[in-house]
């Protein structure tokens, strides 16, 4: 479930500071293509990334290759309709490039091509894939993924030859994201026996395991360092956004490697050791970012004609910014719970140096358009009264849910939201990655119940509505699953949860009958 959760928008506005009524130059210098980057990951010889992307068949993603300069982008695969590929990886040996991939039909599968992207063919047979990270062998042998079953999930290899496929872990909780140790004797992995994602590493040879991160965090996606002493991965643990953070496995010291304005997900070291690449949604879409090792000399390789929708507002004015942002990108930015903390910021900033008039008008502009429509029409001196901390941290509510139960957390939850009427405490993905957790566990019933007050601080998320459509699915609920899908098919049109919303209409509409709206 990862990212991320948008709403229909827009209007056009007529404010005036810094001029809006700019000649043709002002308005052609920032070019704002409708597609996101994702997943990269390097060639054997660290000279190429290949990596996902909605360019040229959005919403459907395909699989690129450019080089590690971020120059000559070449088209891999050629999907057009469907989720599409994602989470390609590199052979060792250079030859091959493993996906996975839905091929337009909704199943998802493991698929292998390659890697000049001829030769695409299907190892898994079955729709059980899951969508998460996949690893060769050290050998280019066998390809490591997470496979559905009765446990939740478990790692299994498939053989790039015989699409044989062989199950490697046997626990009775969800496990995922498998990464192999540059020794191949340890794979690490995403654990989901402890409430929320960590990280454990096992020893294919010995059958031991270790739990390498122990915190309330979302901490996922571990690849290993180049010389196997450290595992980078991604973690809110300094809430509420995600960053690249590295642990070092003998002593178990964090260290935080990135810290975006956004989310930086998804890290992948080069062969050499020396330089990380991940995407980043710092310009409000994902791009693909290089770093050193250490997180400096920061490189954005794609998308770099984007100019973050904040830093435009303050350039140009808000009108501009508007124009300048293509309505499919601008629906996602305004239900992205970190724009409205930008915009706030940014008429907090106005505020201080005494331009309540332009505040007033950044203030309006979240009151009319962001997700939230939390803010009442209140004077400057009434926001900045209104601006103050919540009683209880998200961490907090979140633990008081998984000691003593969803019902606790919904008095708490009613009681924050009569007390602190126009204040939202708990971001959006983060409330979903809990429900999904429930879901998970097969606790559907508290799934419905965390999504519903969701669904309360966040009316027009579709990814919420999309998601109770699962839950009330799995809960037996056919025909309140139809309609909350129906919901989520109507207010998303350019994701993922769209699509697989309207299949799921489709695939209900001709057992249930839609009475009315959720």
């Amino acid at each position: 479930m990862k990212n991320y959760i948008y709403i229909i928008l827009l209007g056009t506005l007529a404010f005036g500071w810094n001029s809006c009524k700019e000649t043709s130059n002002t308005l052609t210098k920032y070019t704002v293509p409708e597609y996101w980057d994702y997943q990269p990951s390097w060639s054997h010889d660290g000279k190429k990334i290949v990596f996902a992307s909605t360019r040229n068949s959005h919403p459907t993603q395909n699989l690129f290759r450019m080089n590690a300069d971020g120059s000559d982008i070449q088209q891999l695969t050629f999907l057009k309709e469907g989720w599409g590929n994602s989470f390609p990886v590199c052979s060792p040996d250079g030859t091959k490039i493993a996906f996975i991939s839905d091929q337009g039909d909704g199943i998802r599968s493991l698929f292998m091509m390659n890697s000049d992207g001829s030769d695409i063919r299907m190892l898994s047979q079955e729709e059980d894939v899951l969508s998460t990270q996949v690893v060769f062998s050290l050998d280019s042998q066998l390809i490591y993924a997470e496979v559905q079953n009765e446990n939740g999930s478990d790692i299994y290899n498939f053989h790039v030859k015989t699409g044989e496929k062989s199950q490697v872990t046997y626990f009775d909780w969800g496990v995922g994201n498998p990464s192999l140790h540059p020794n191949g004797k340890l794979l690490a992995f995403n654990s989901g026996r402890y409430g929320n994602p960590e990280i454990e590493v096992l020893n294919l040879e010995t059958g031991t395991l270790e739990r390498i991160t122990e915190s309330w965090s979302d901490d996922g996606a571990p690849v290993w360092s180049a010389d196997g002493k450290h595992i980078y991965f991604y973690s809110n643990k300094d809430e509420p956004k995600y960053e690249i953070y590295r642990i070092e496995v003998a002593t178990k010291k964090w260290q935080r490697i990135t810290d975006s304005p956004n989310w930086d997900l998804e890290a992948r070291v080069s062969p050499d050791g020396k330089h990380l690449t991940f995407h980043s949604s710092r310009i409000g879409r994902n791009s693909i970012v290089v770093t050193d090792s250490e997180g400096n000399n920061r490189q954005t390789l794609t998308n770099l004609e984007v100019t973050p929708f904040v830093d435009l507002i303050k350039e140009d004015g808000l009108e501009t910014a508007i124009a300048m942002y293509p309505k499919a990108i601008l629906d996602s930015l305004n239900t992205h719970y970190v724009l409205e903390e930008e915009l706030i910021g940014l008429a907090d900033e106005l505020i201080k140096t005494k331009k309540n008039t332009e505040a007033k008008e950044v203030l309006d502009y979240i009151r009319n358009h962001v997700v939230t429509e939390n803010f009442p029409d209140m004077t400057i001196e009434q926001y900045q009264k209104l601006n103050v901390e919540a009683p209880l941290s998200q961490s907090q509510f979140f633990q008081l849910v998984l000691d003593e139960g969803v019902e606790k957390g919904r008095t708490v939850f009613d009681e924050l939201r009569e007390n602190y009427k126009n204040r939202i405490f708990f971001n959006d993905y983060e409330m979903l990655m809990l429900a999904y957790w429930y879901h998970f566990l097969g606790n559907y019933k508290s799934s419905i119940d965390l999504l519903h007050m969701n669904l309360e601080l966040y009316p027009q998320s579709y990814q919420t509505y999309h998601d109770l459509g699962q839950s009330h699915e799995a809960y037996g609920e056919l025909e309140t699953a139809f309609k909350y899908y129906k919901k989520a098919s109507e207010l998303d049109t350019i994701s993922w949860y769209g699509t697989h919303a309207r299949s799921k209409v489709e695939e209900l509409g001709a057992r249930v009958e839609d009475k009315s709206e959720p």
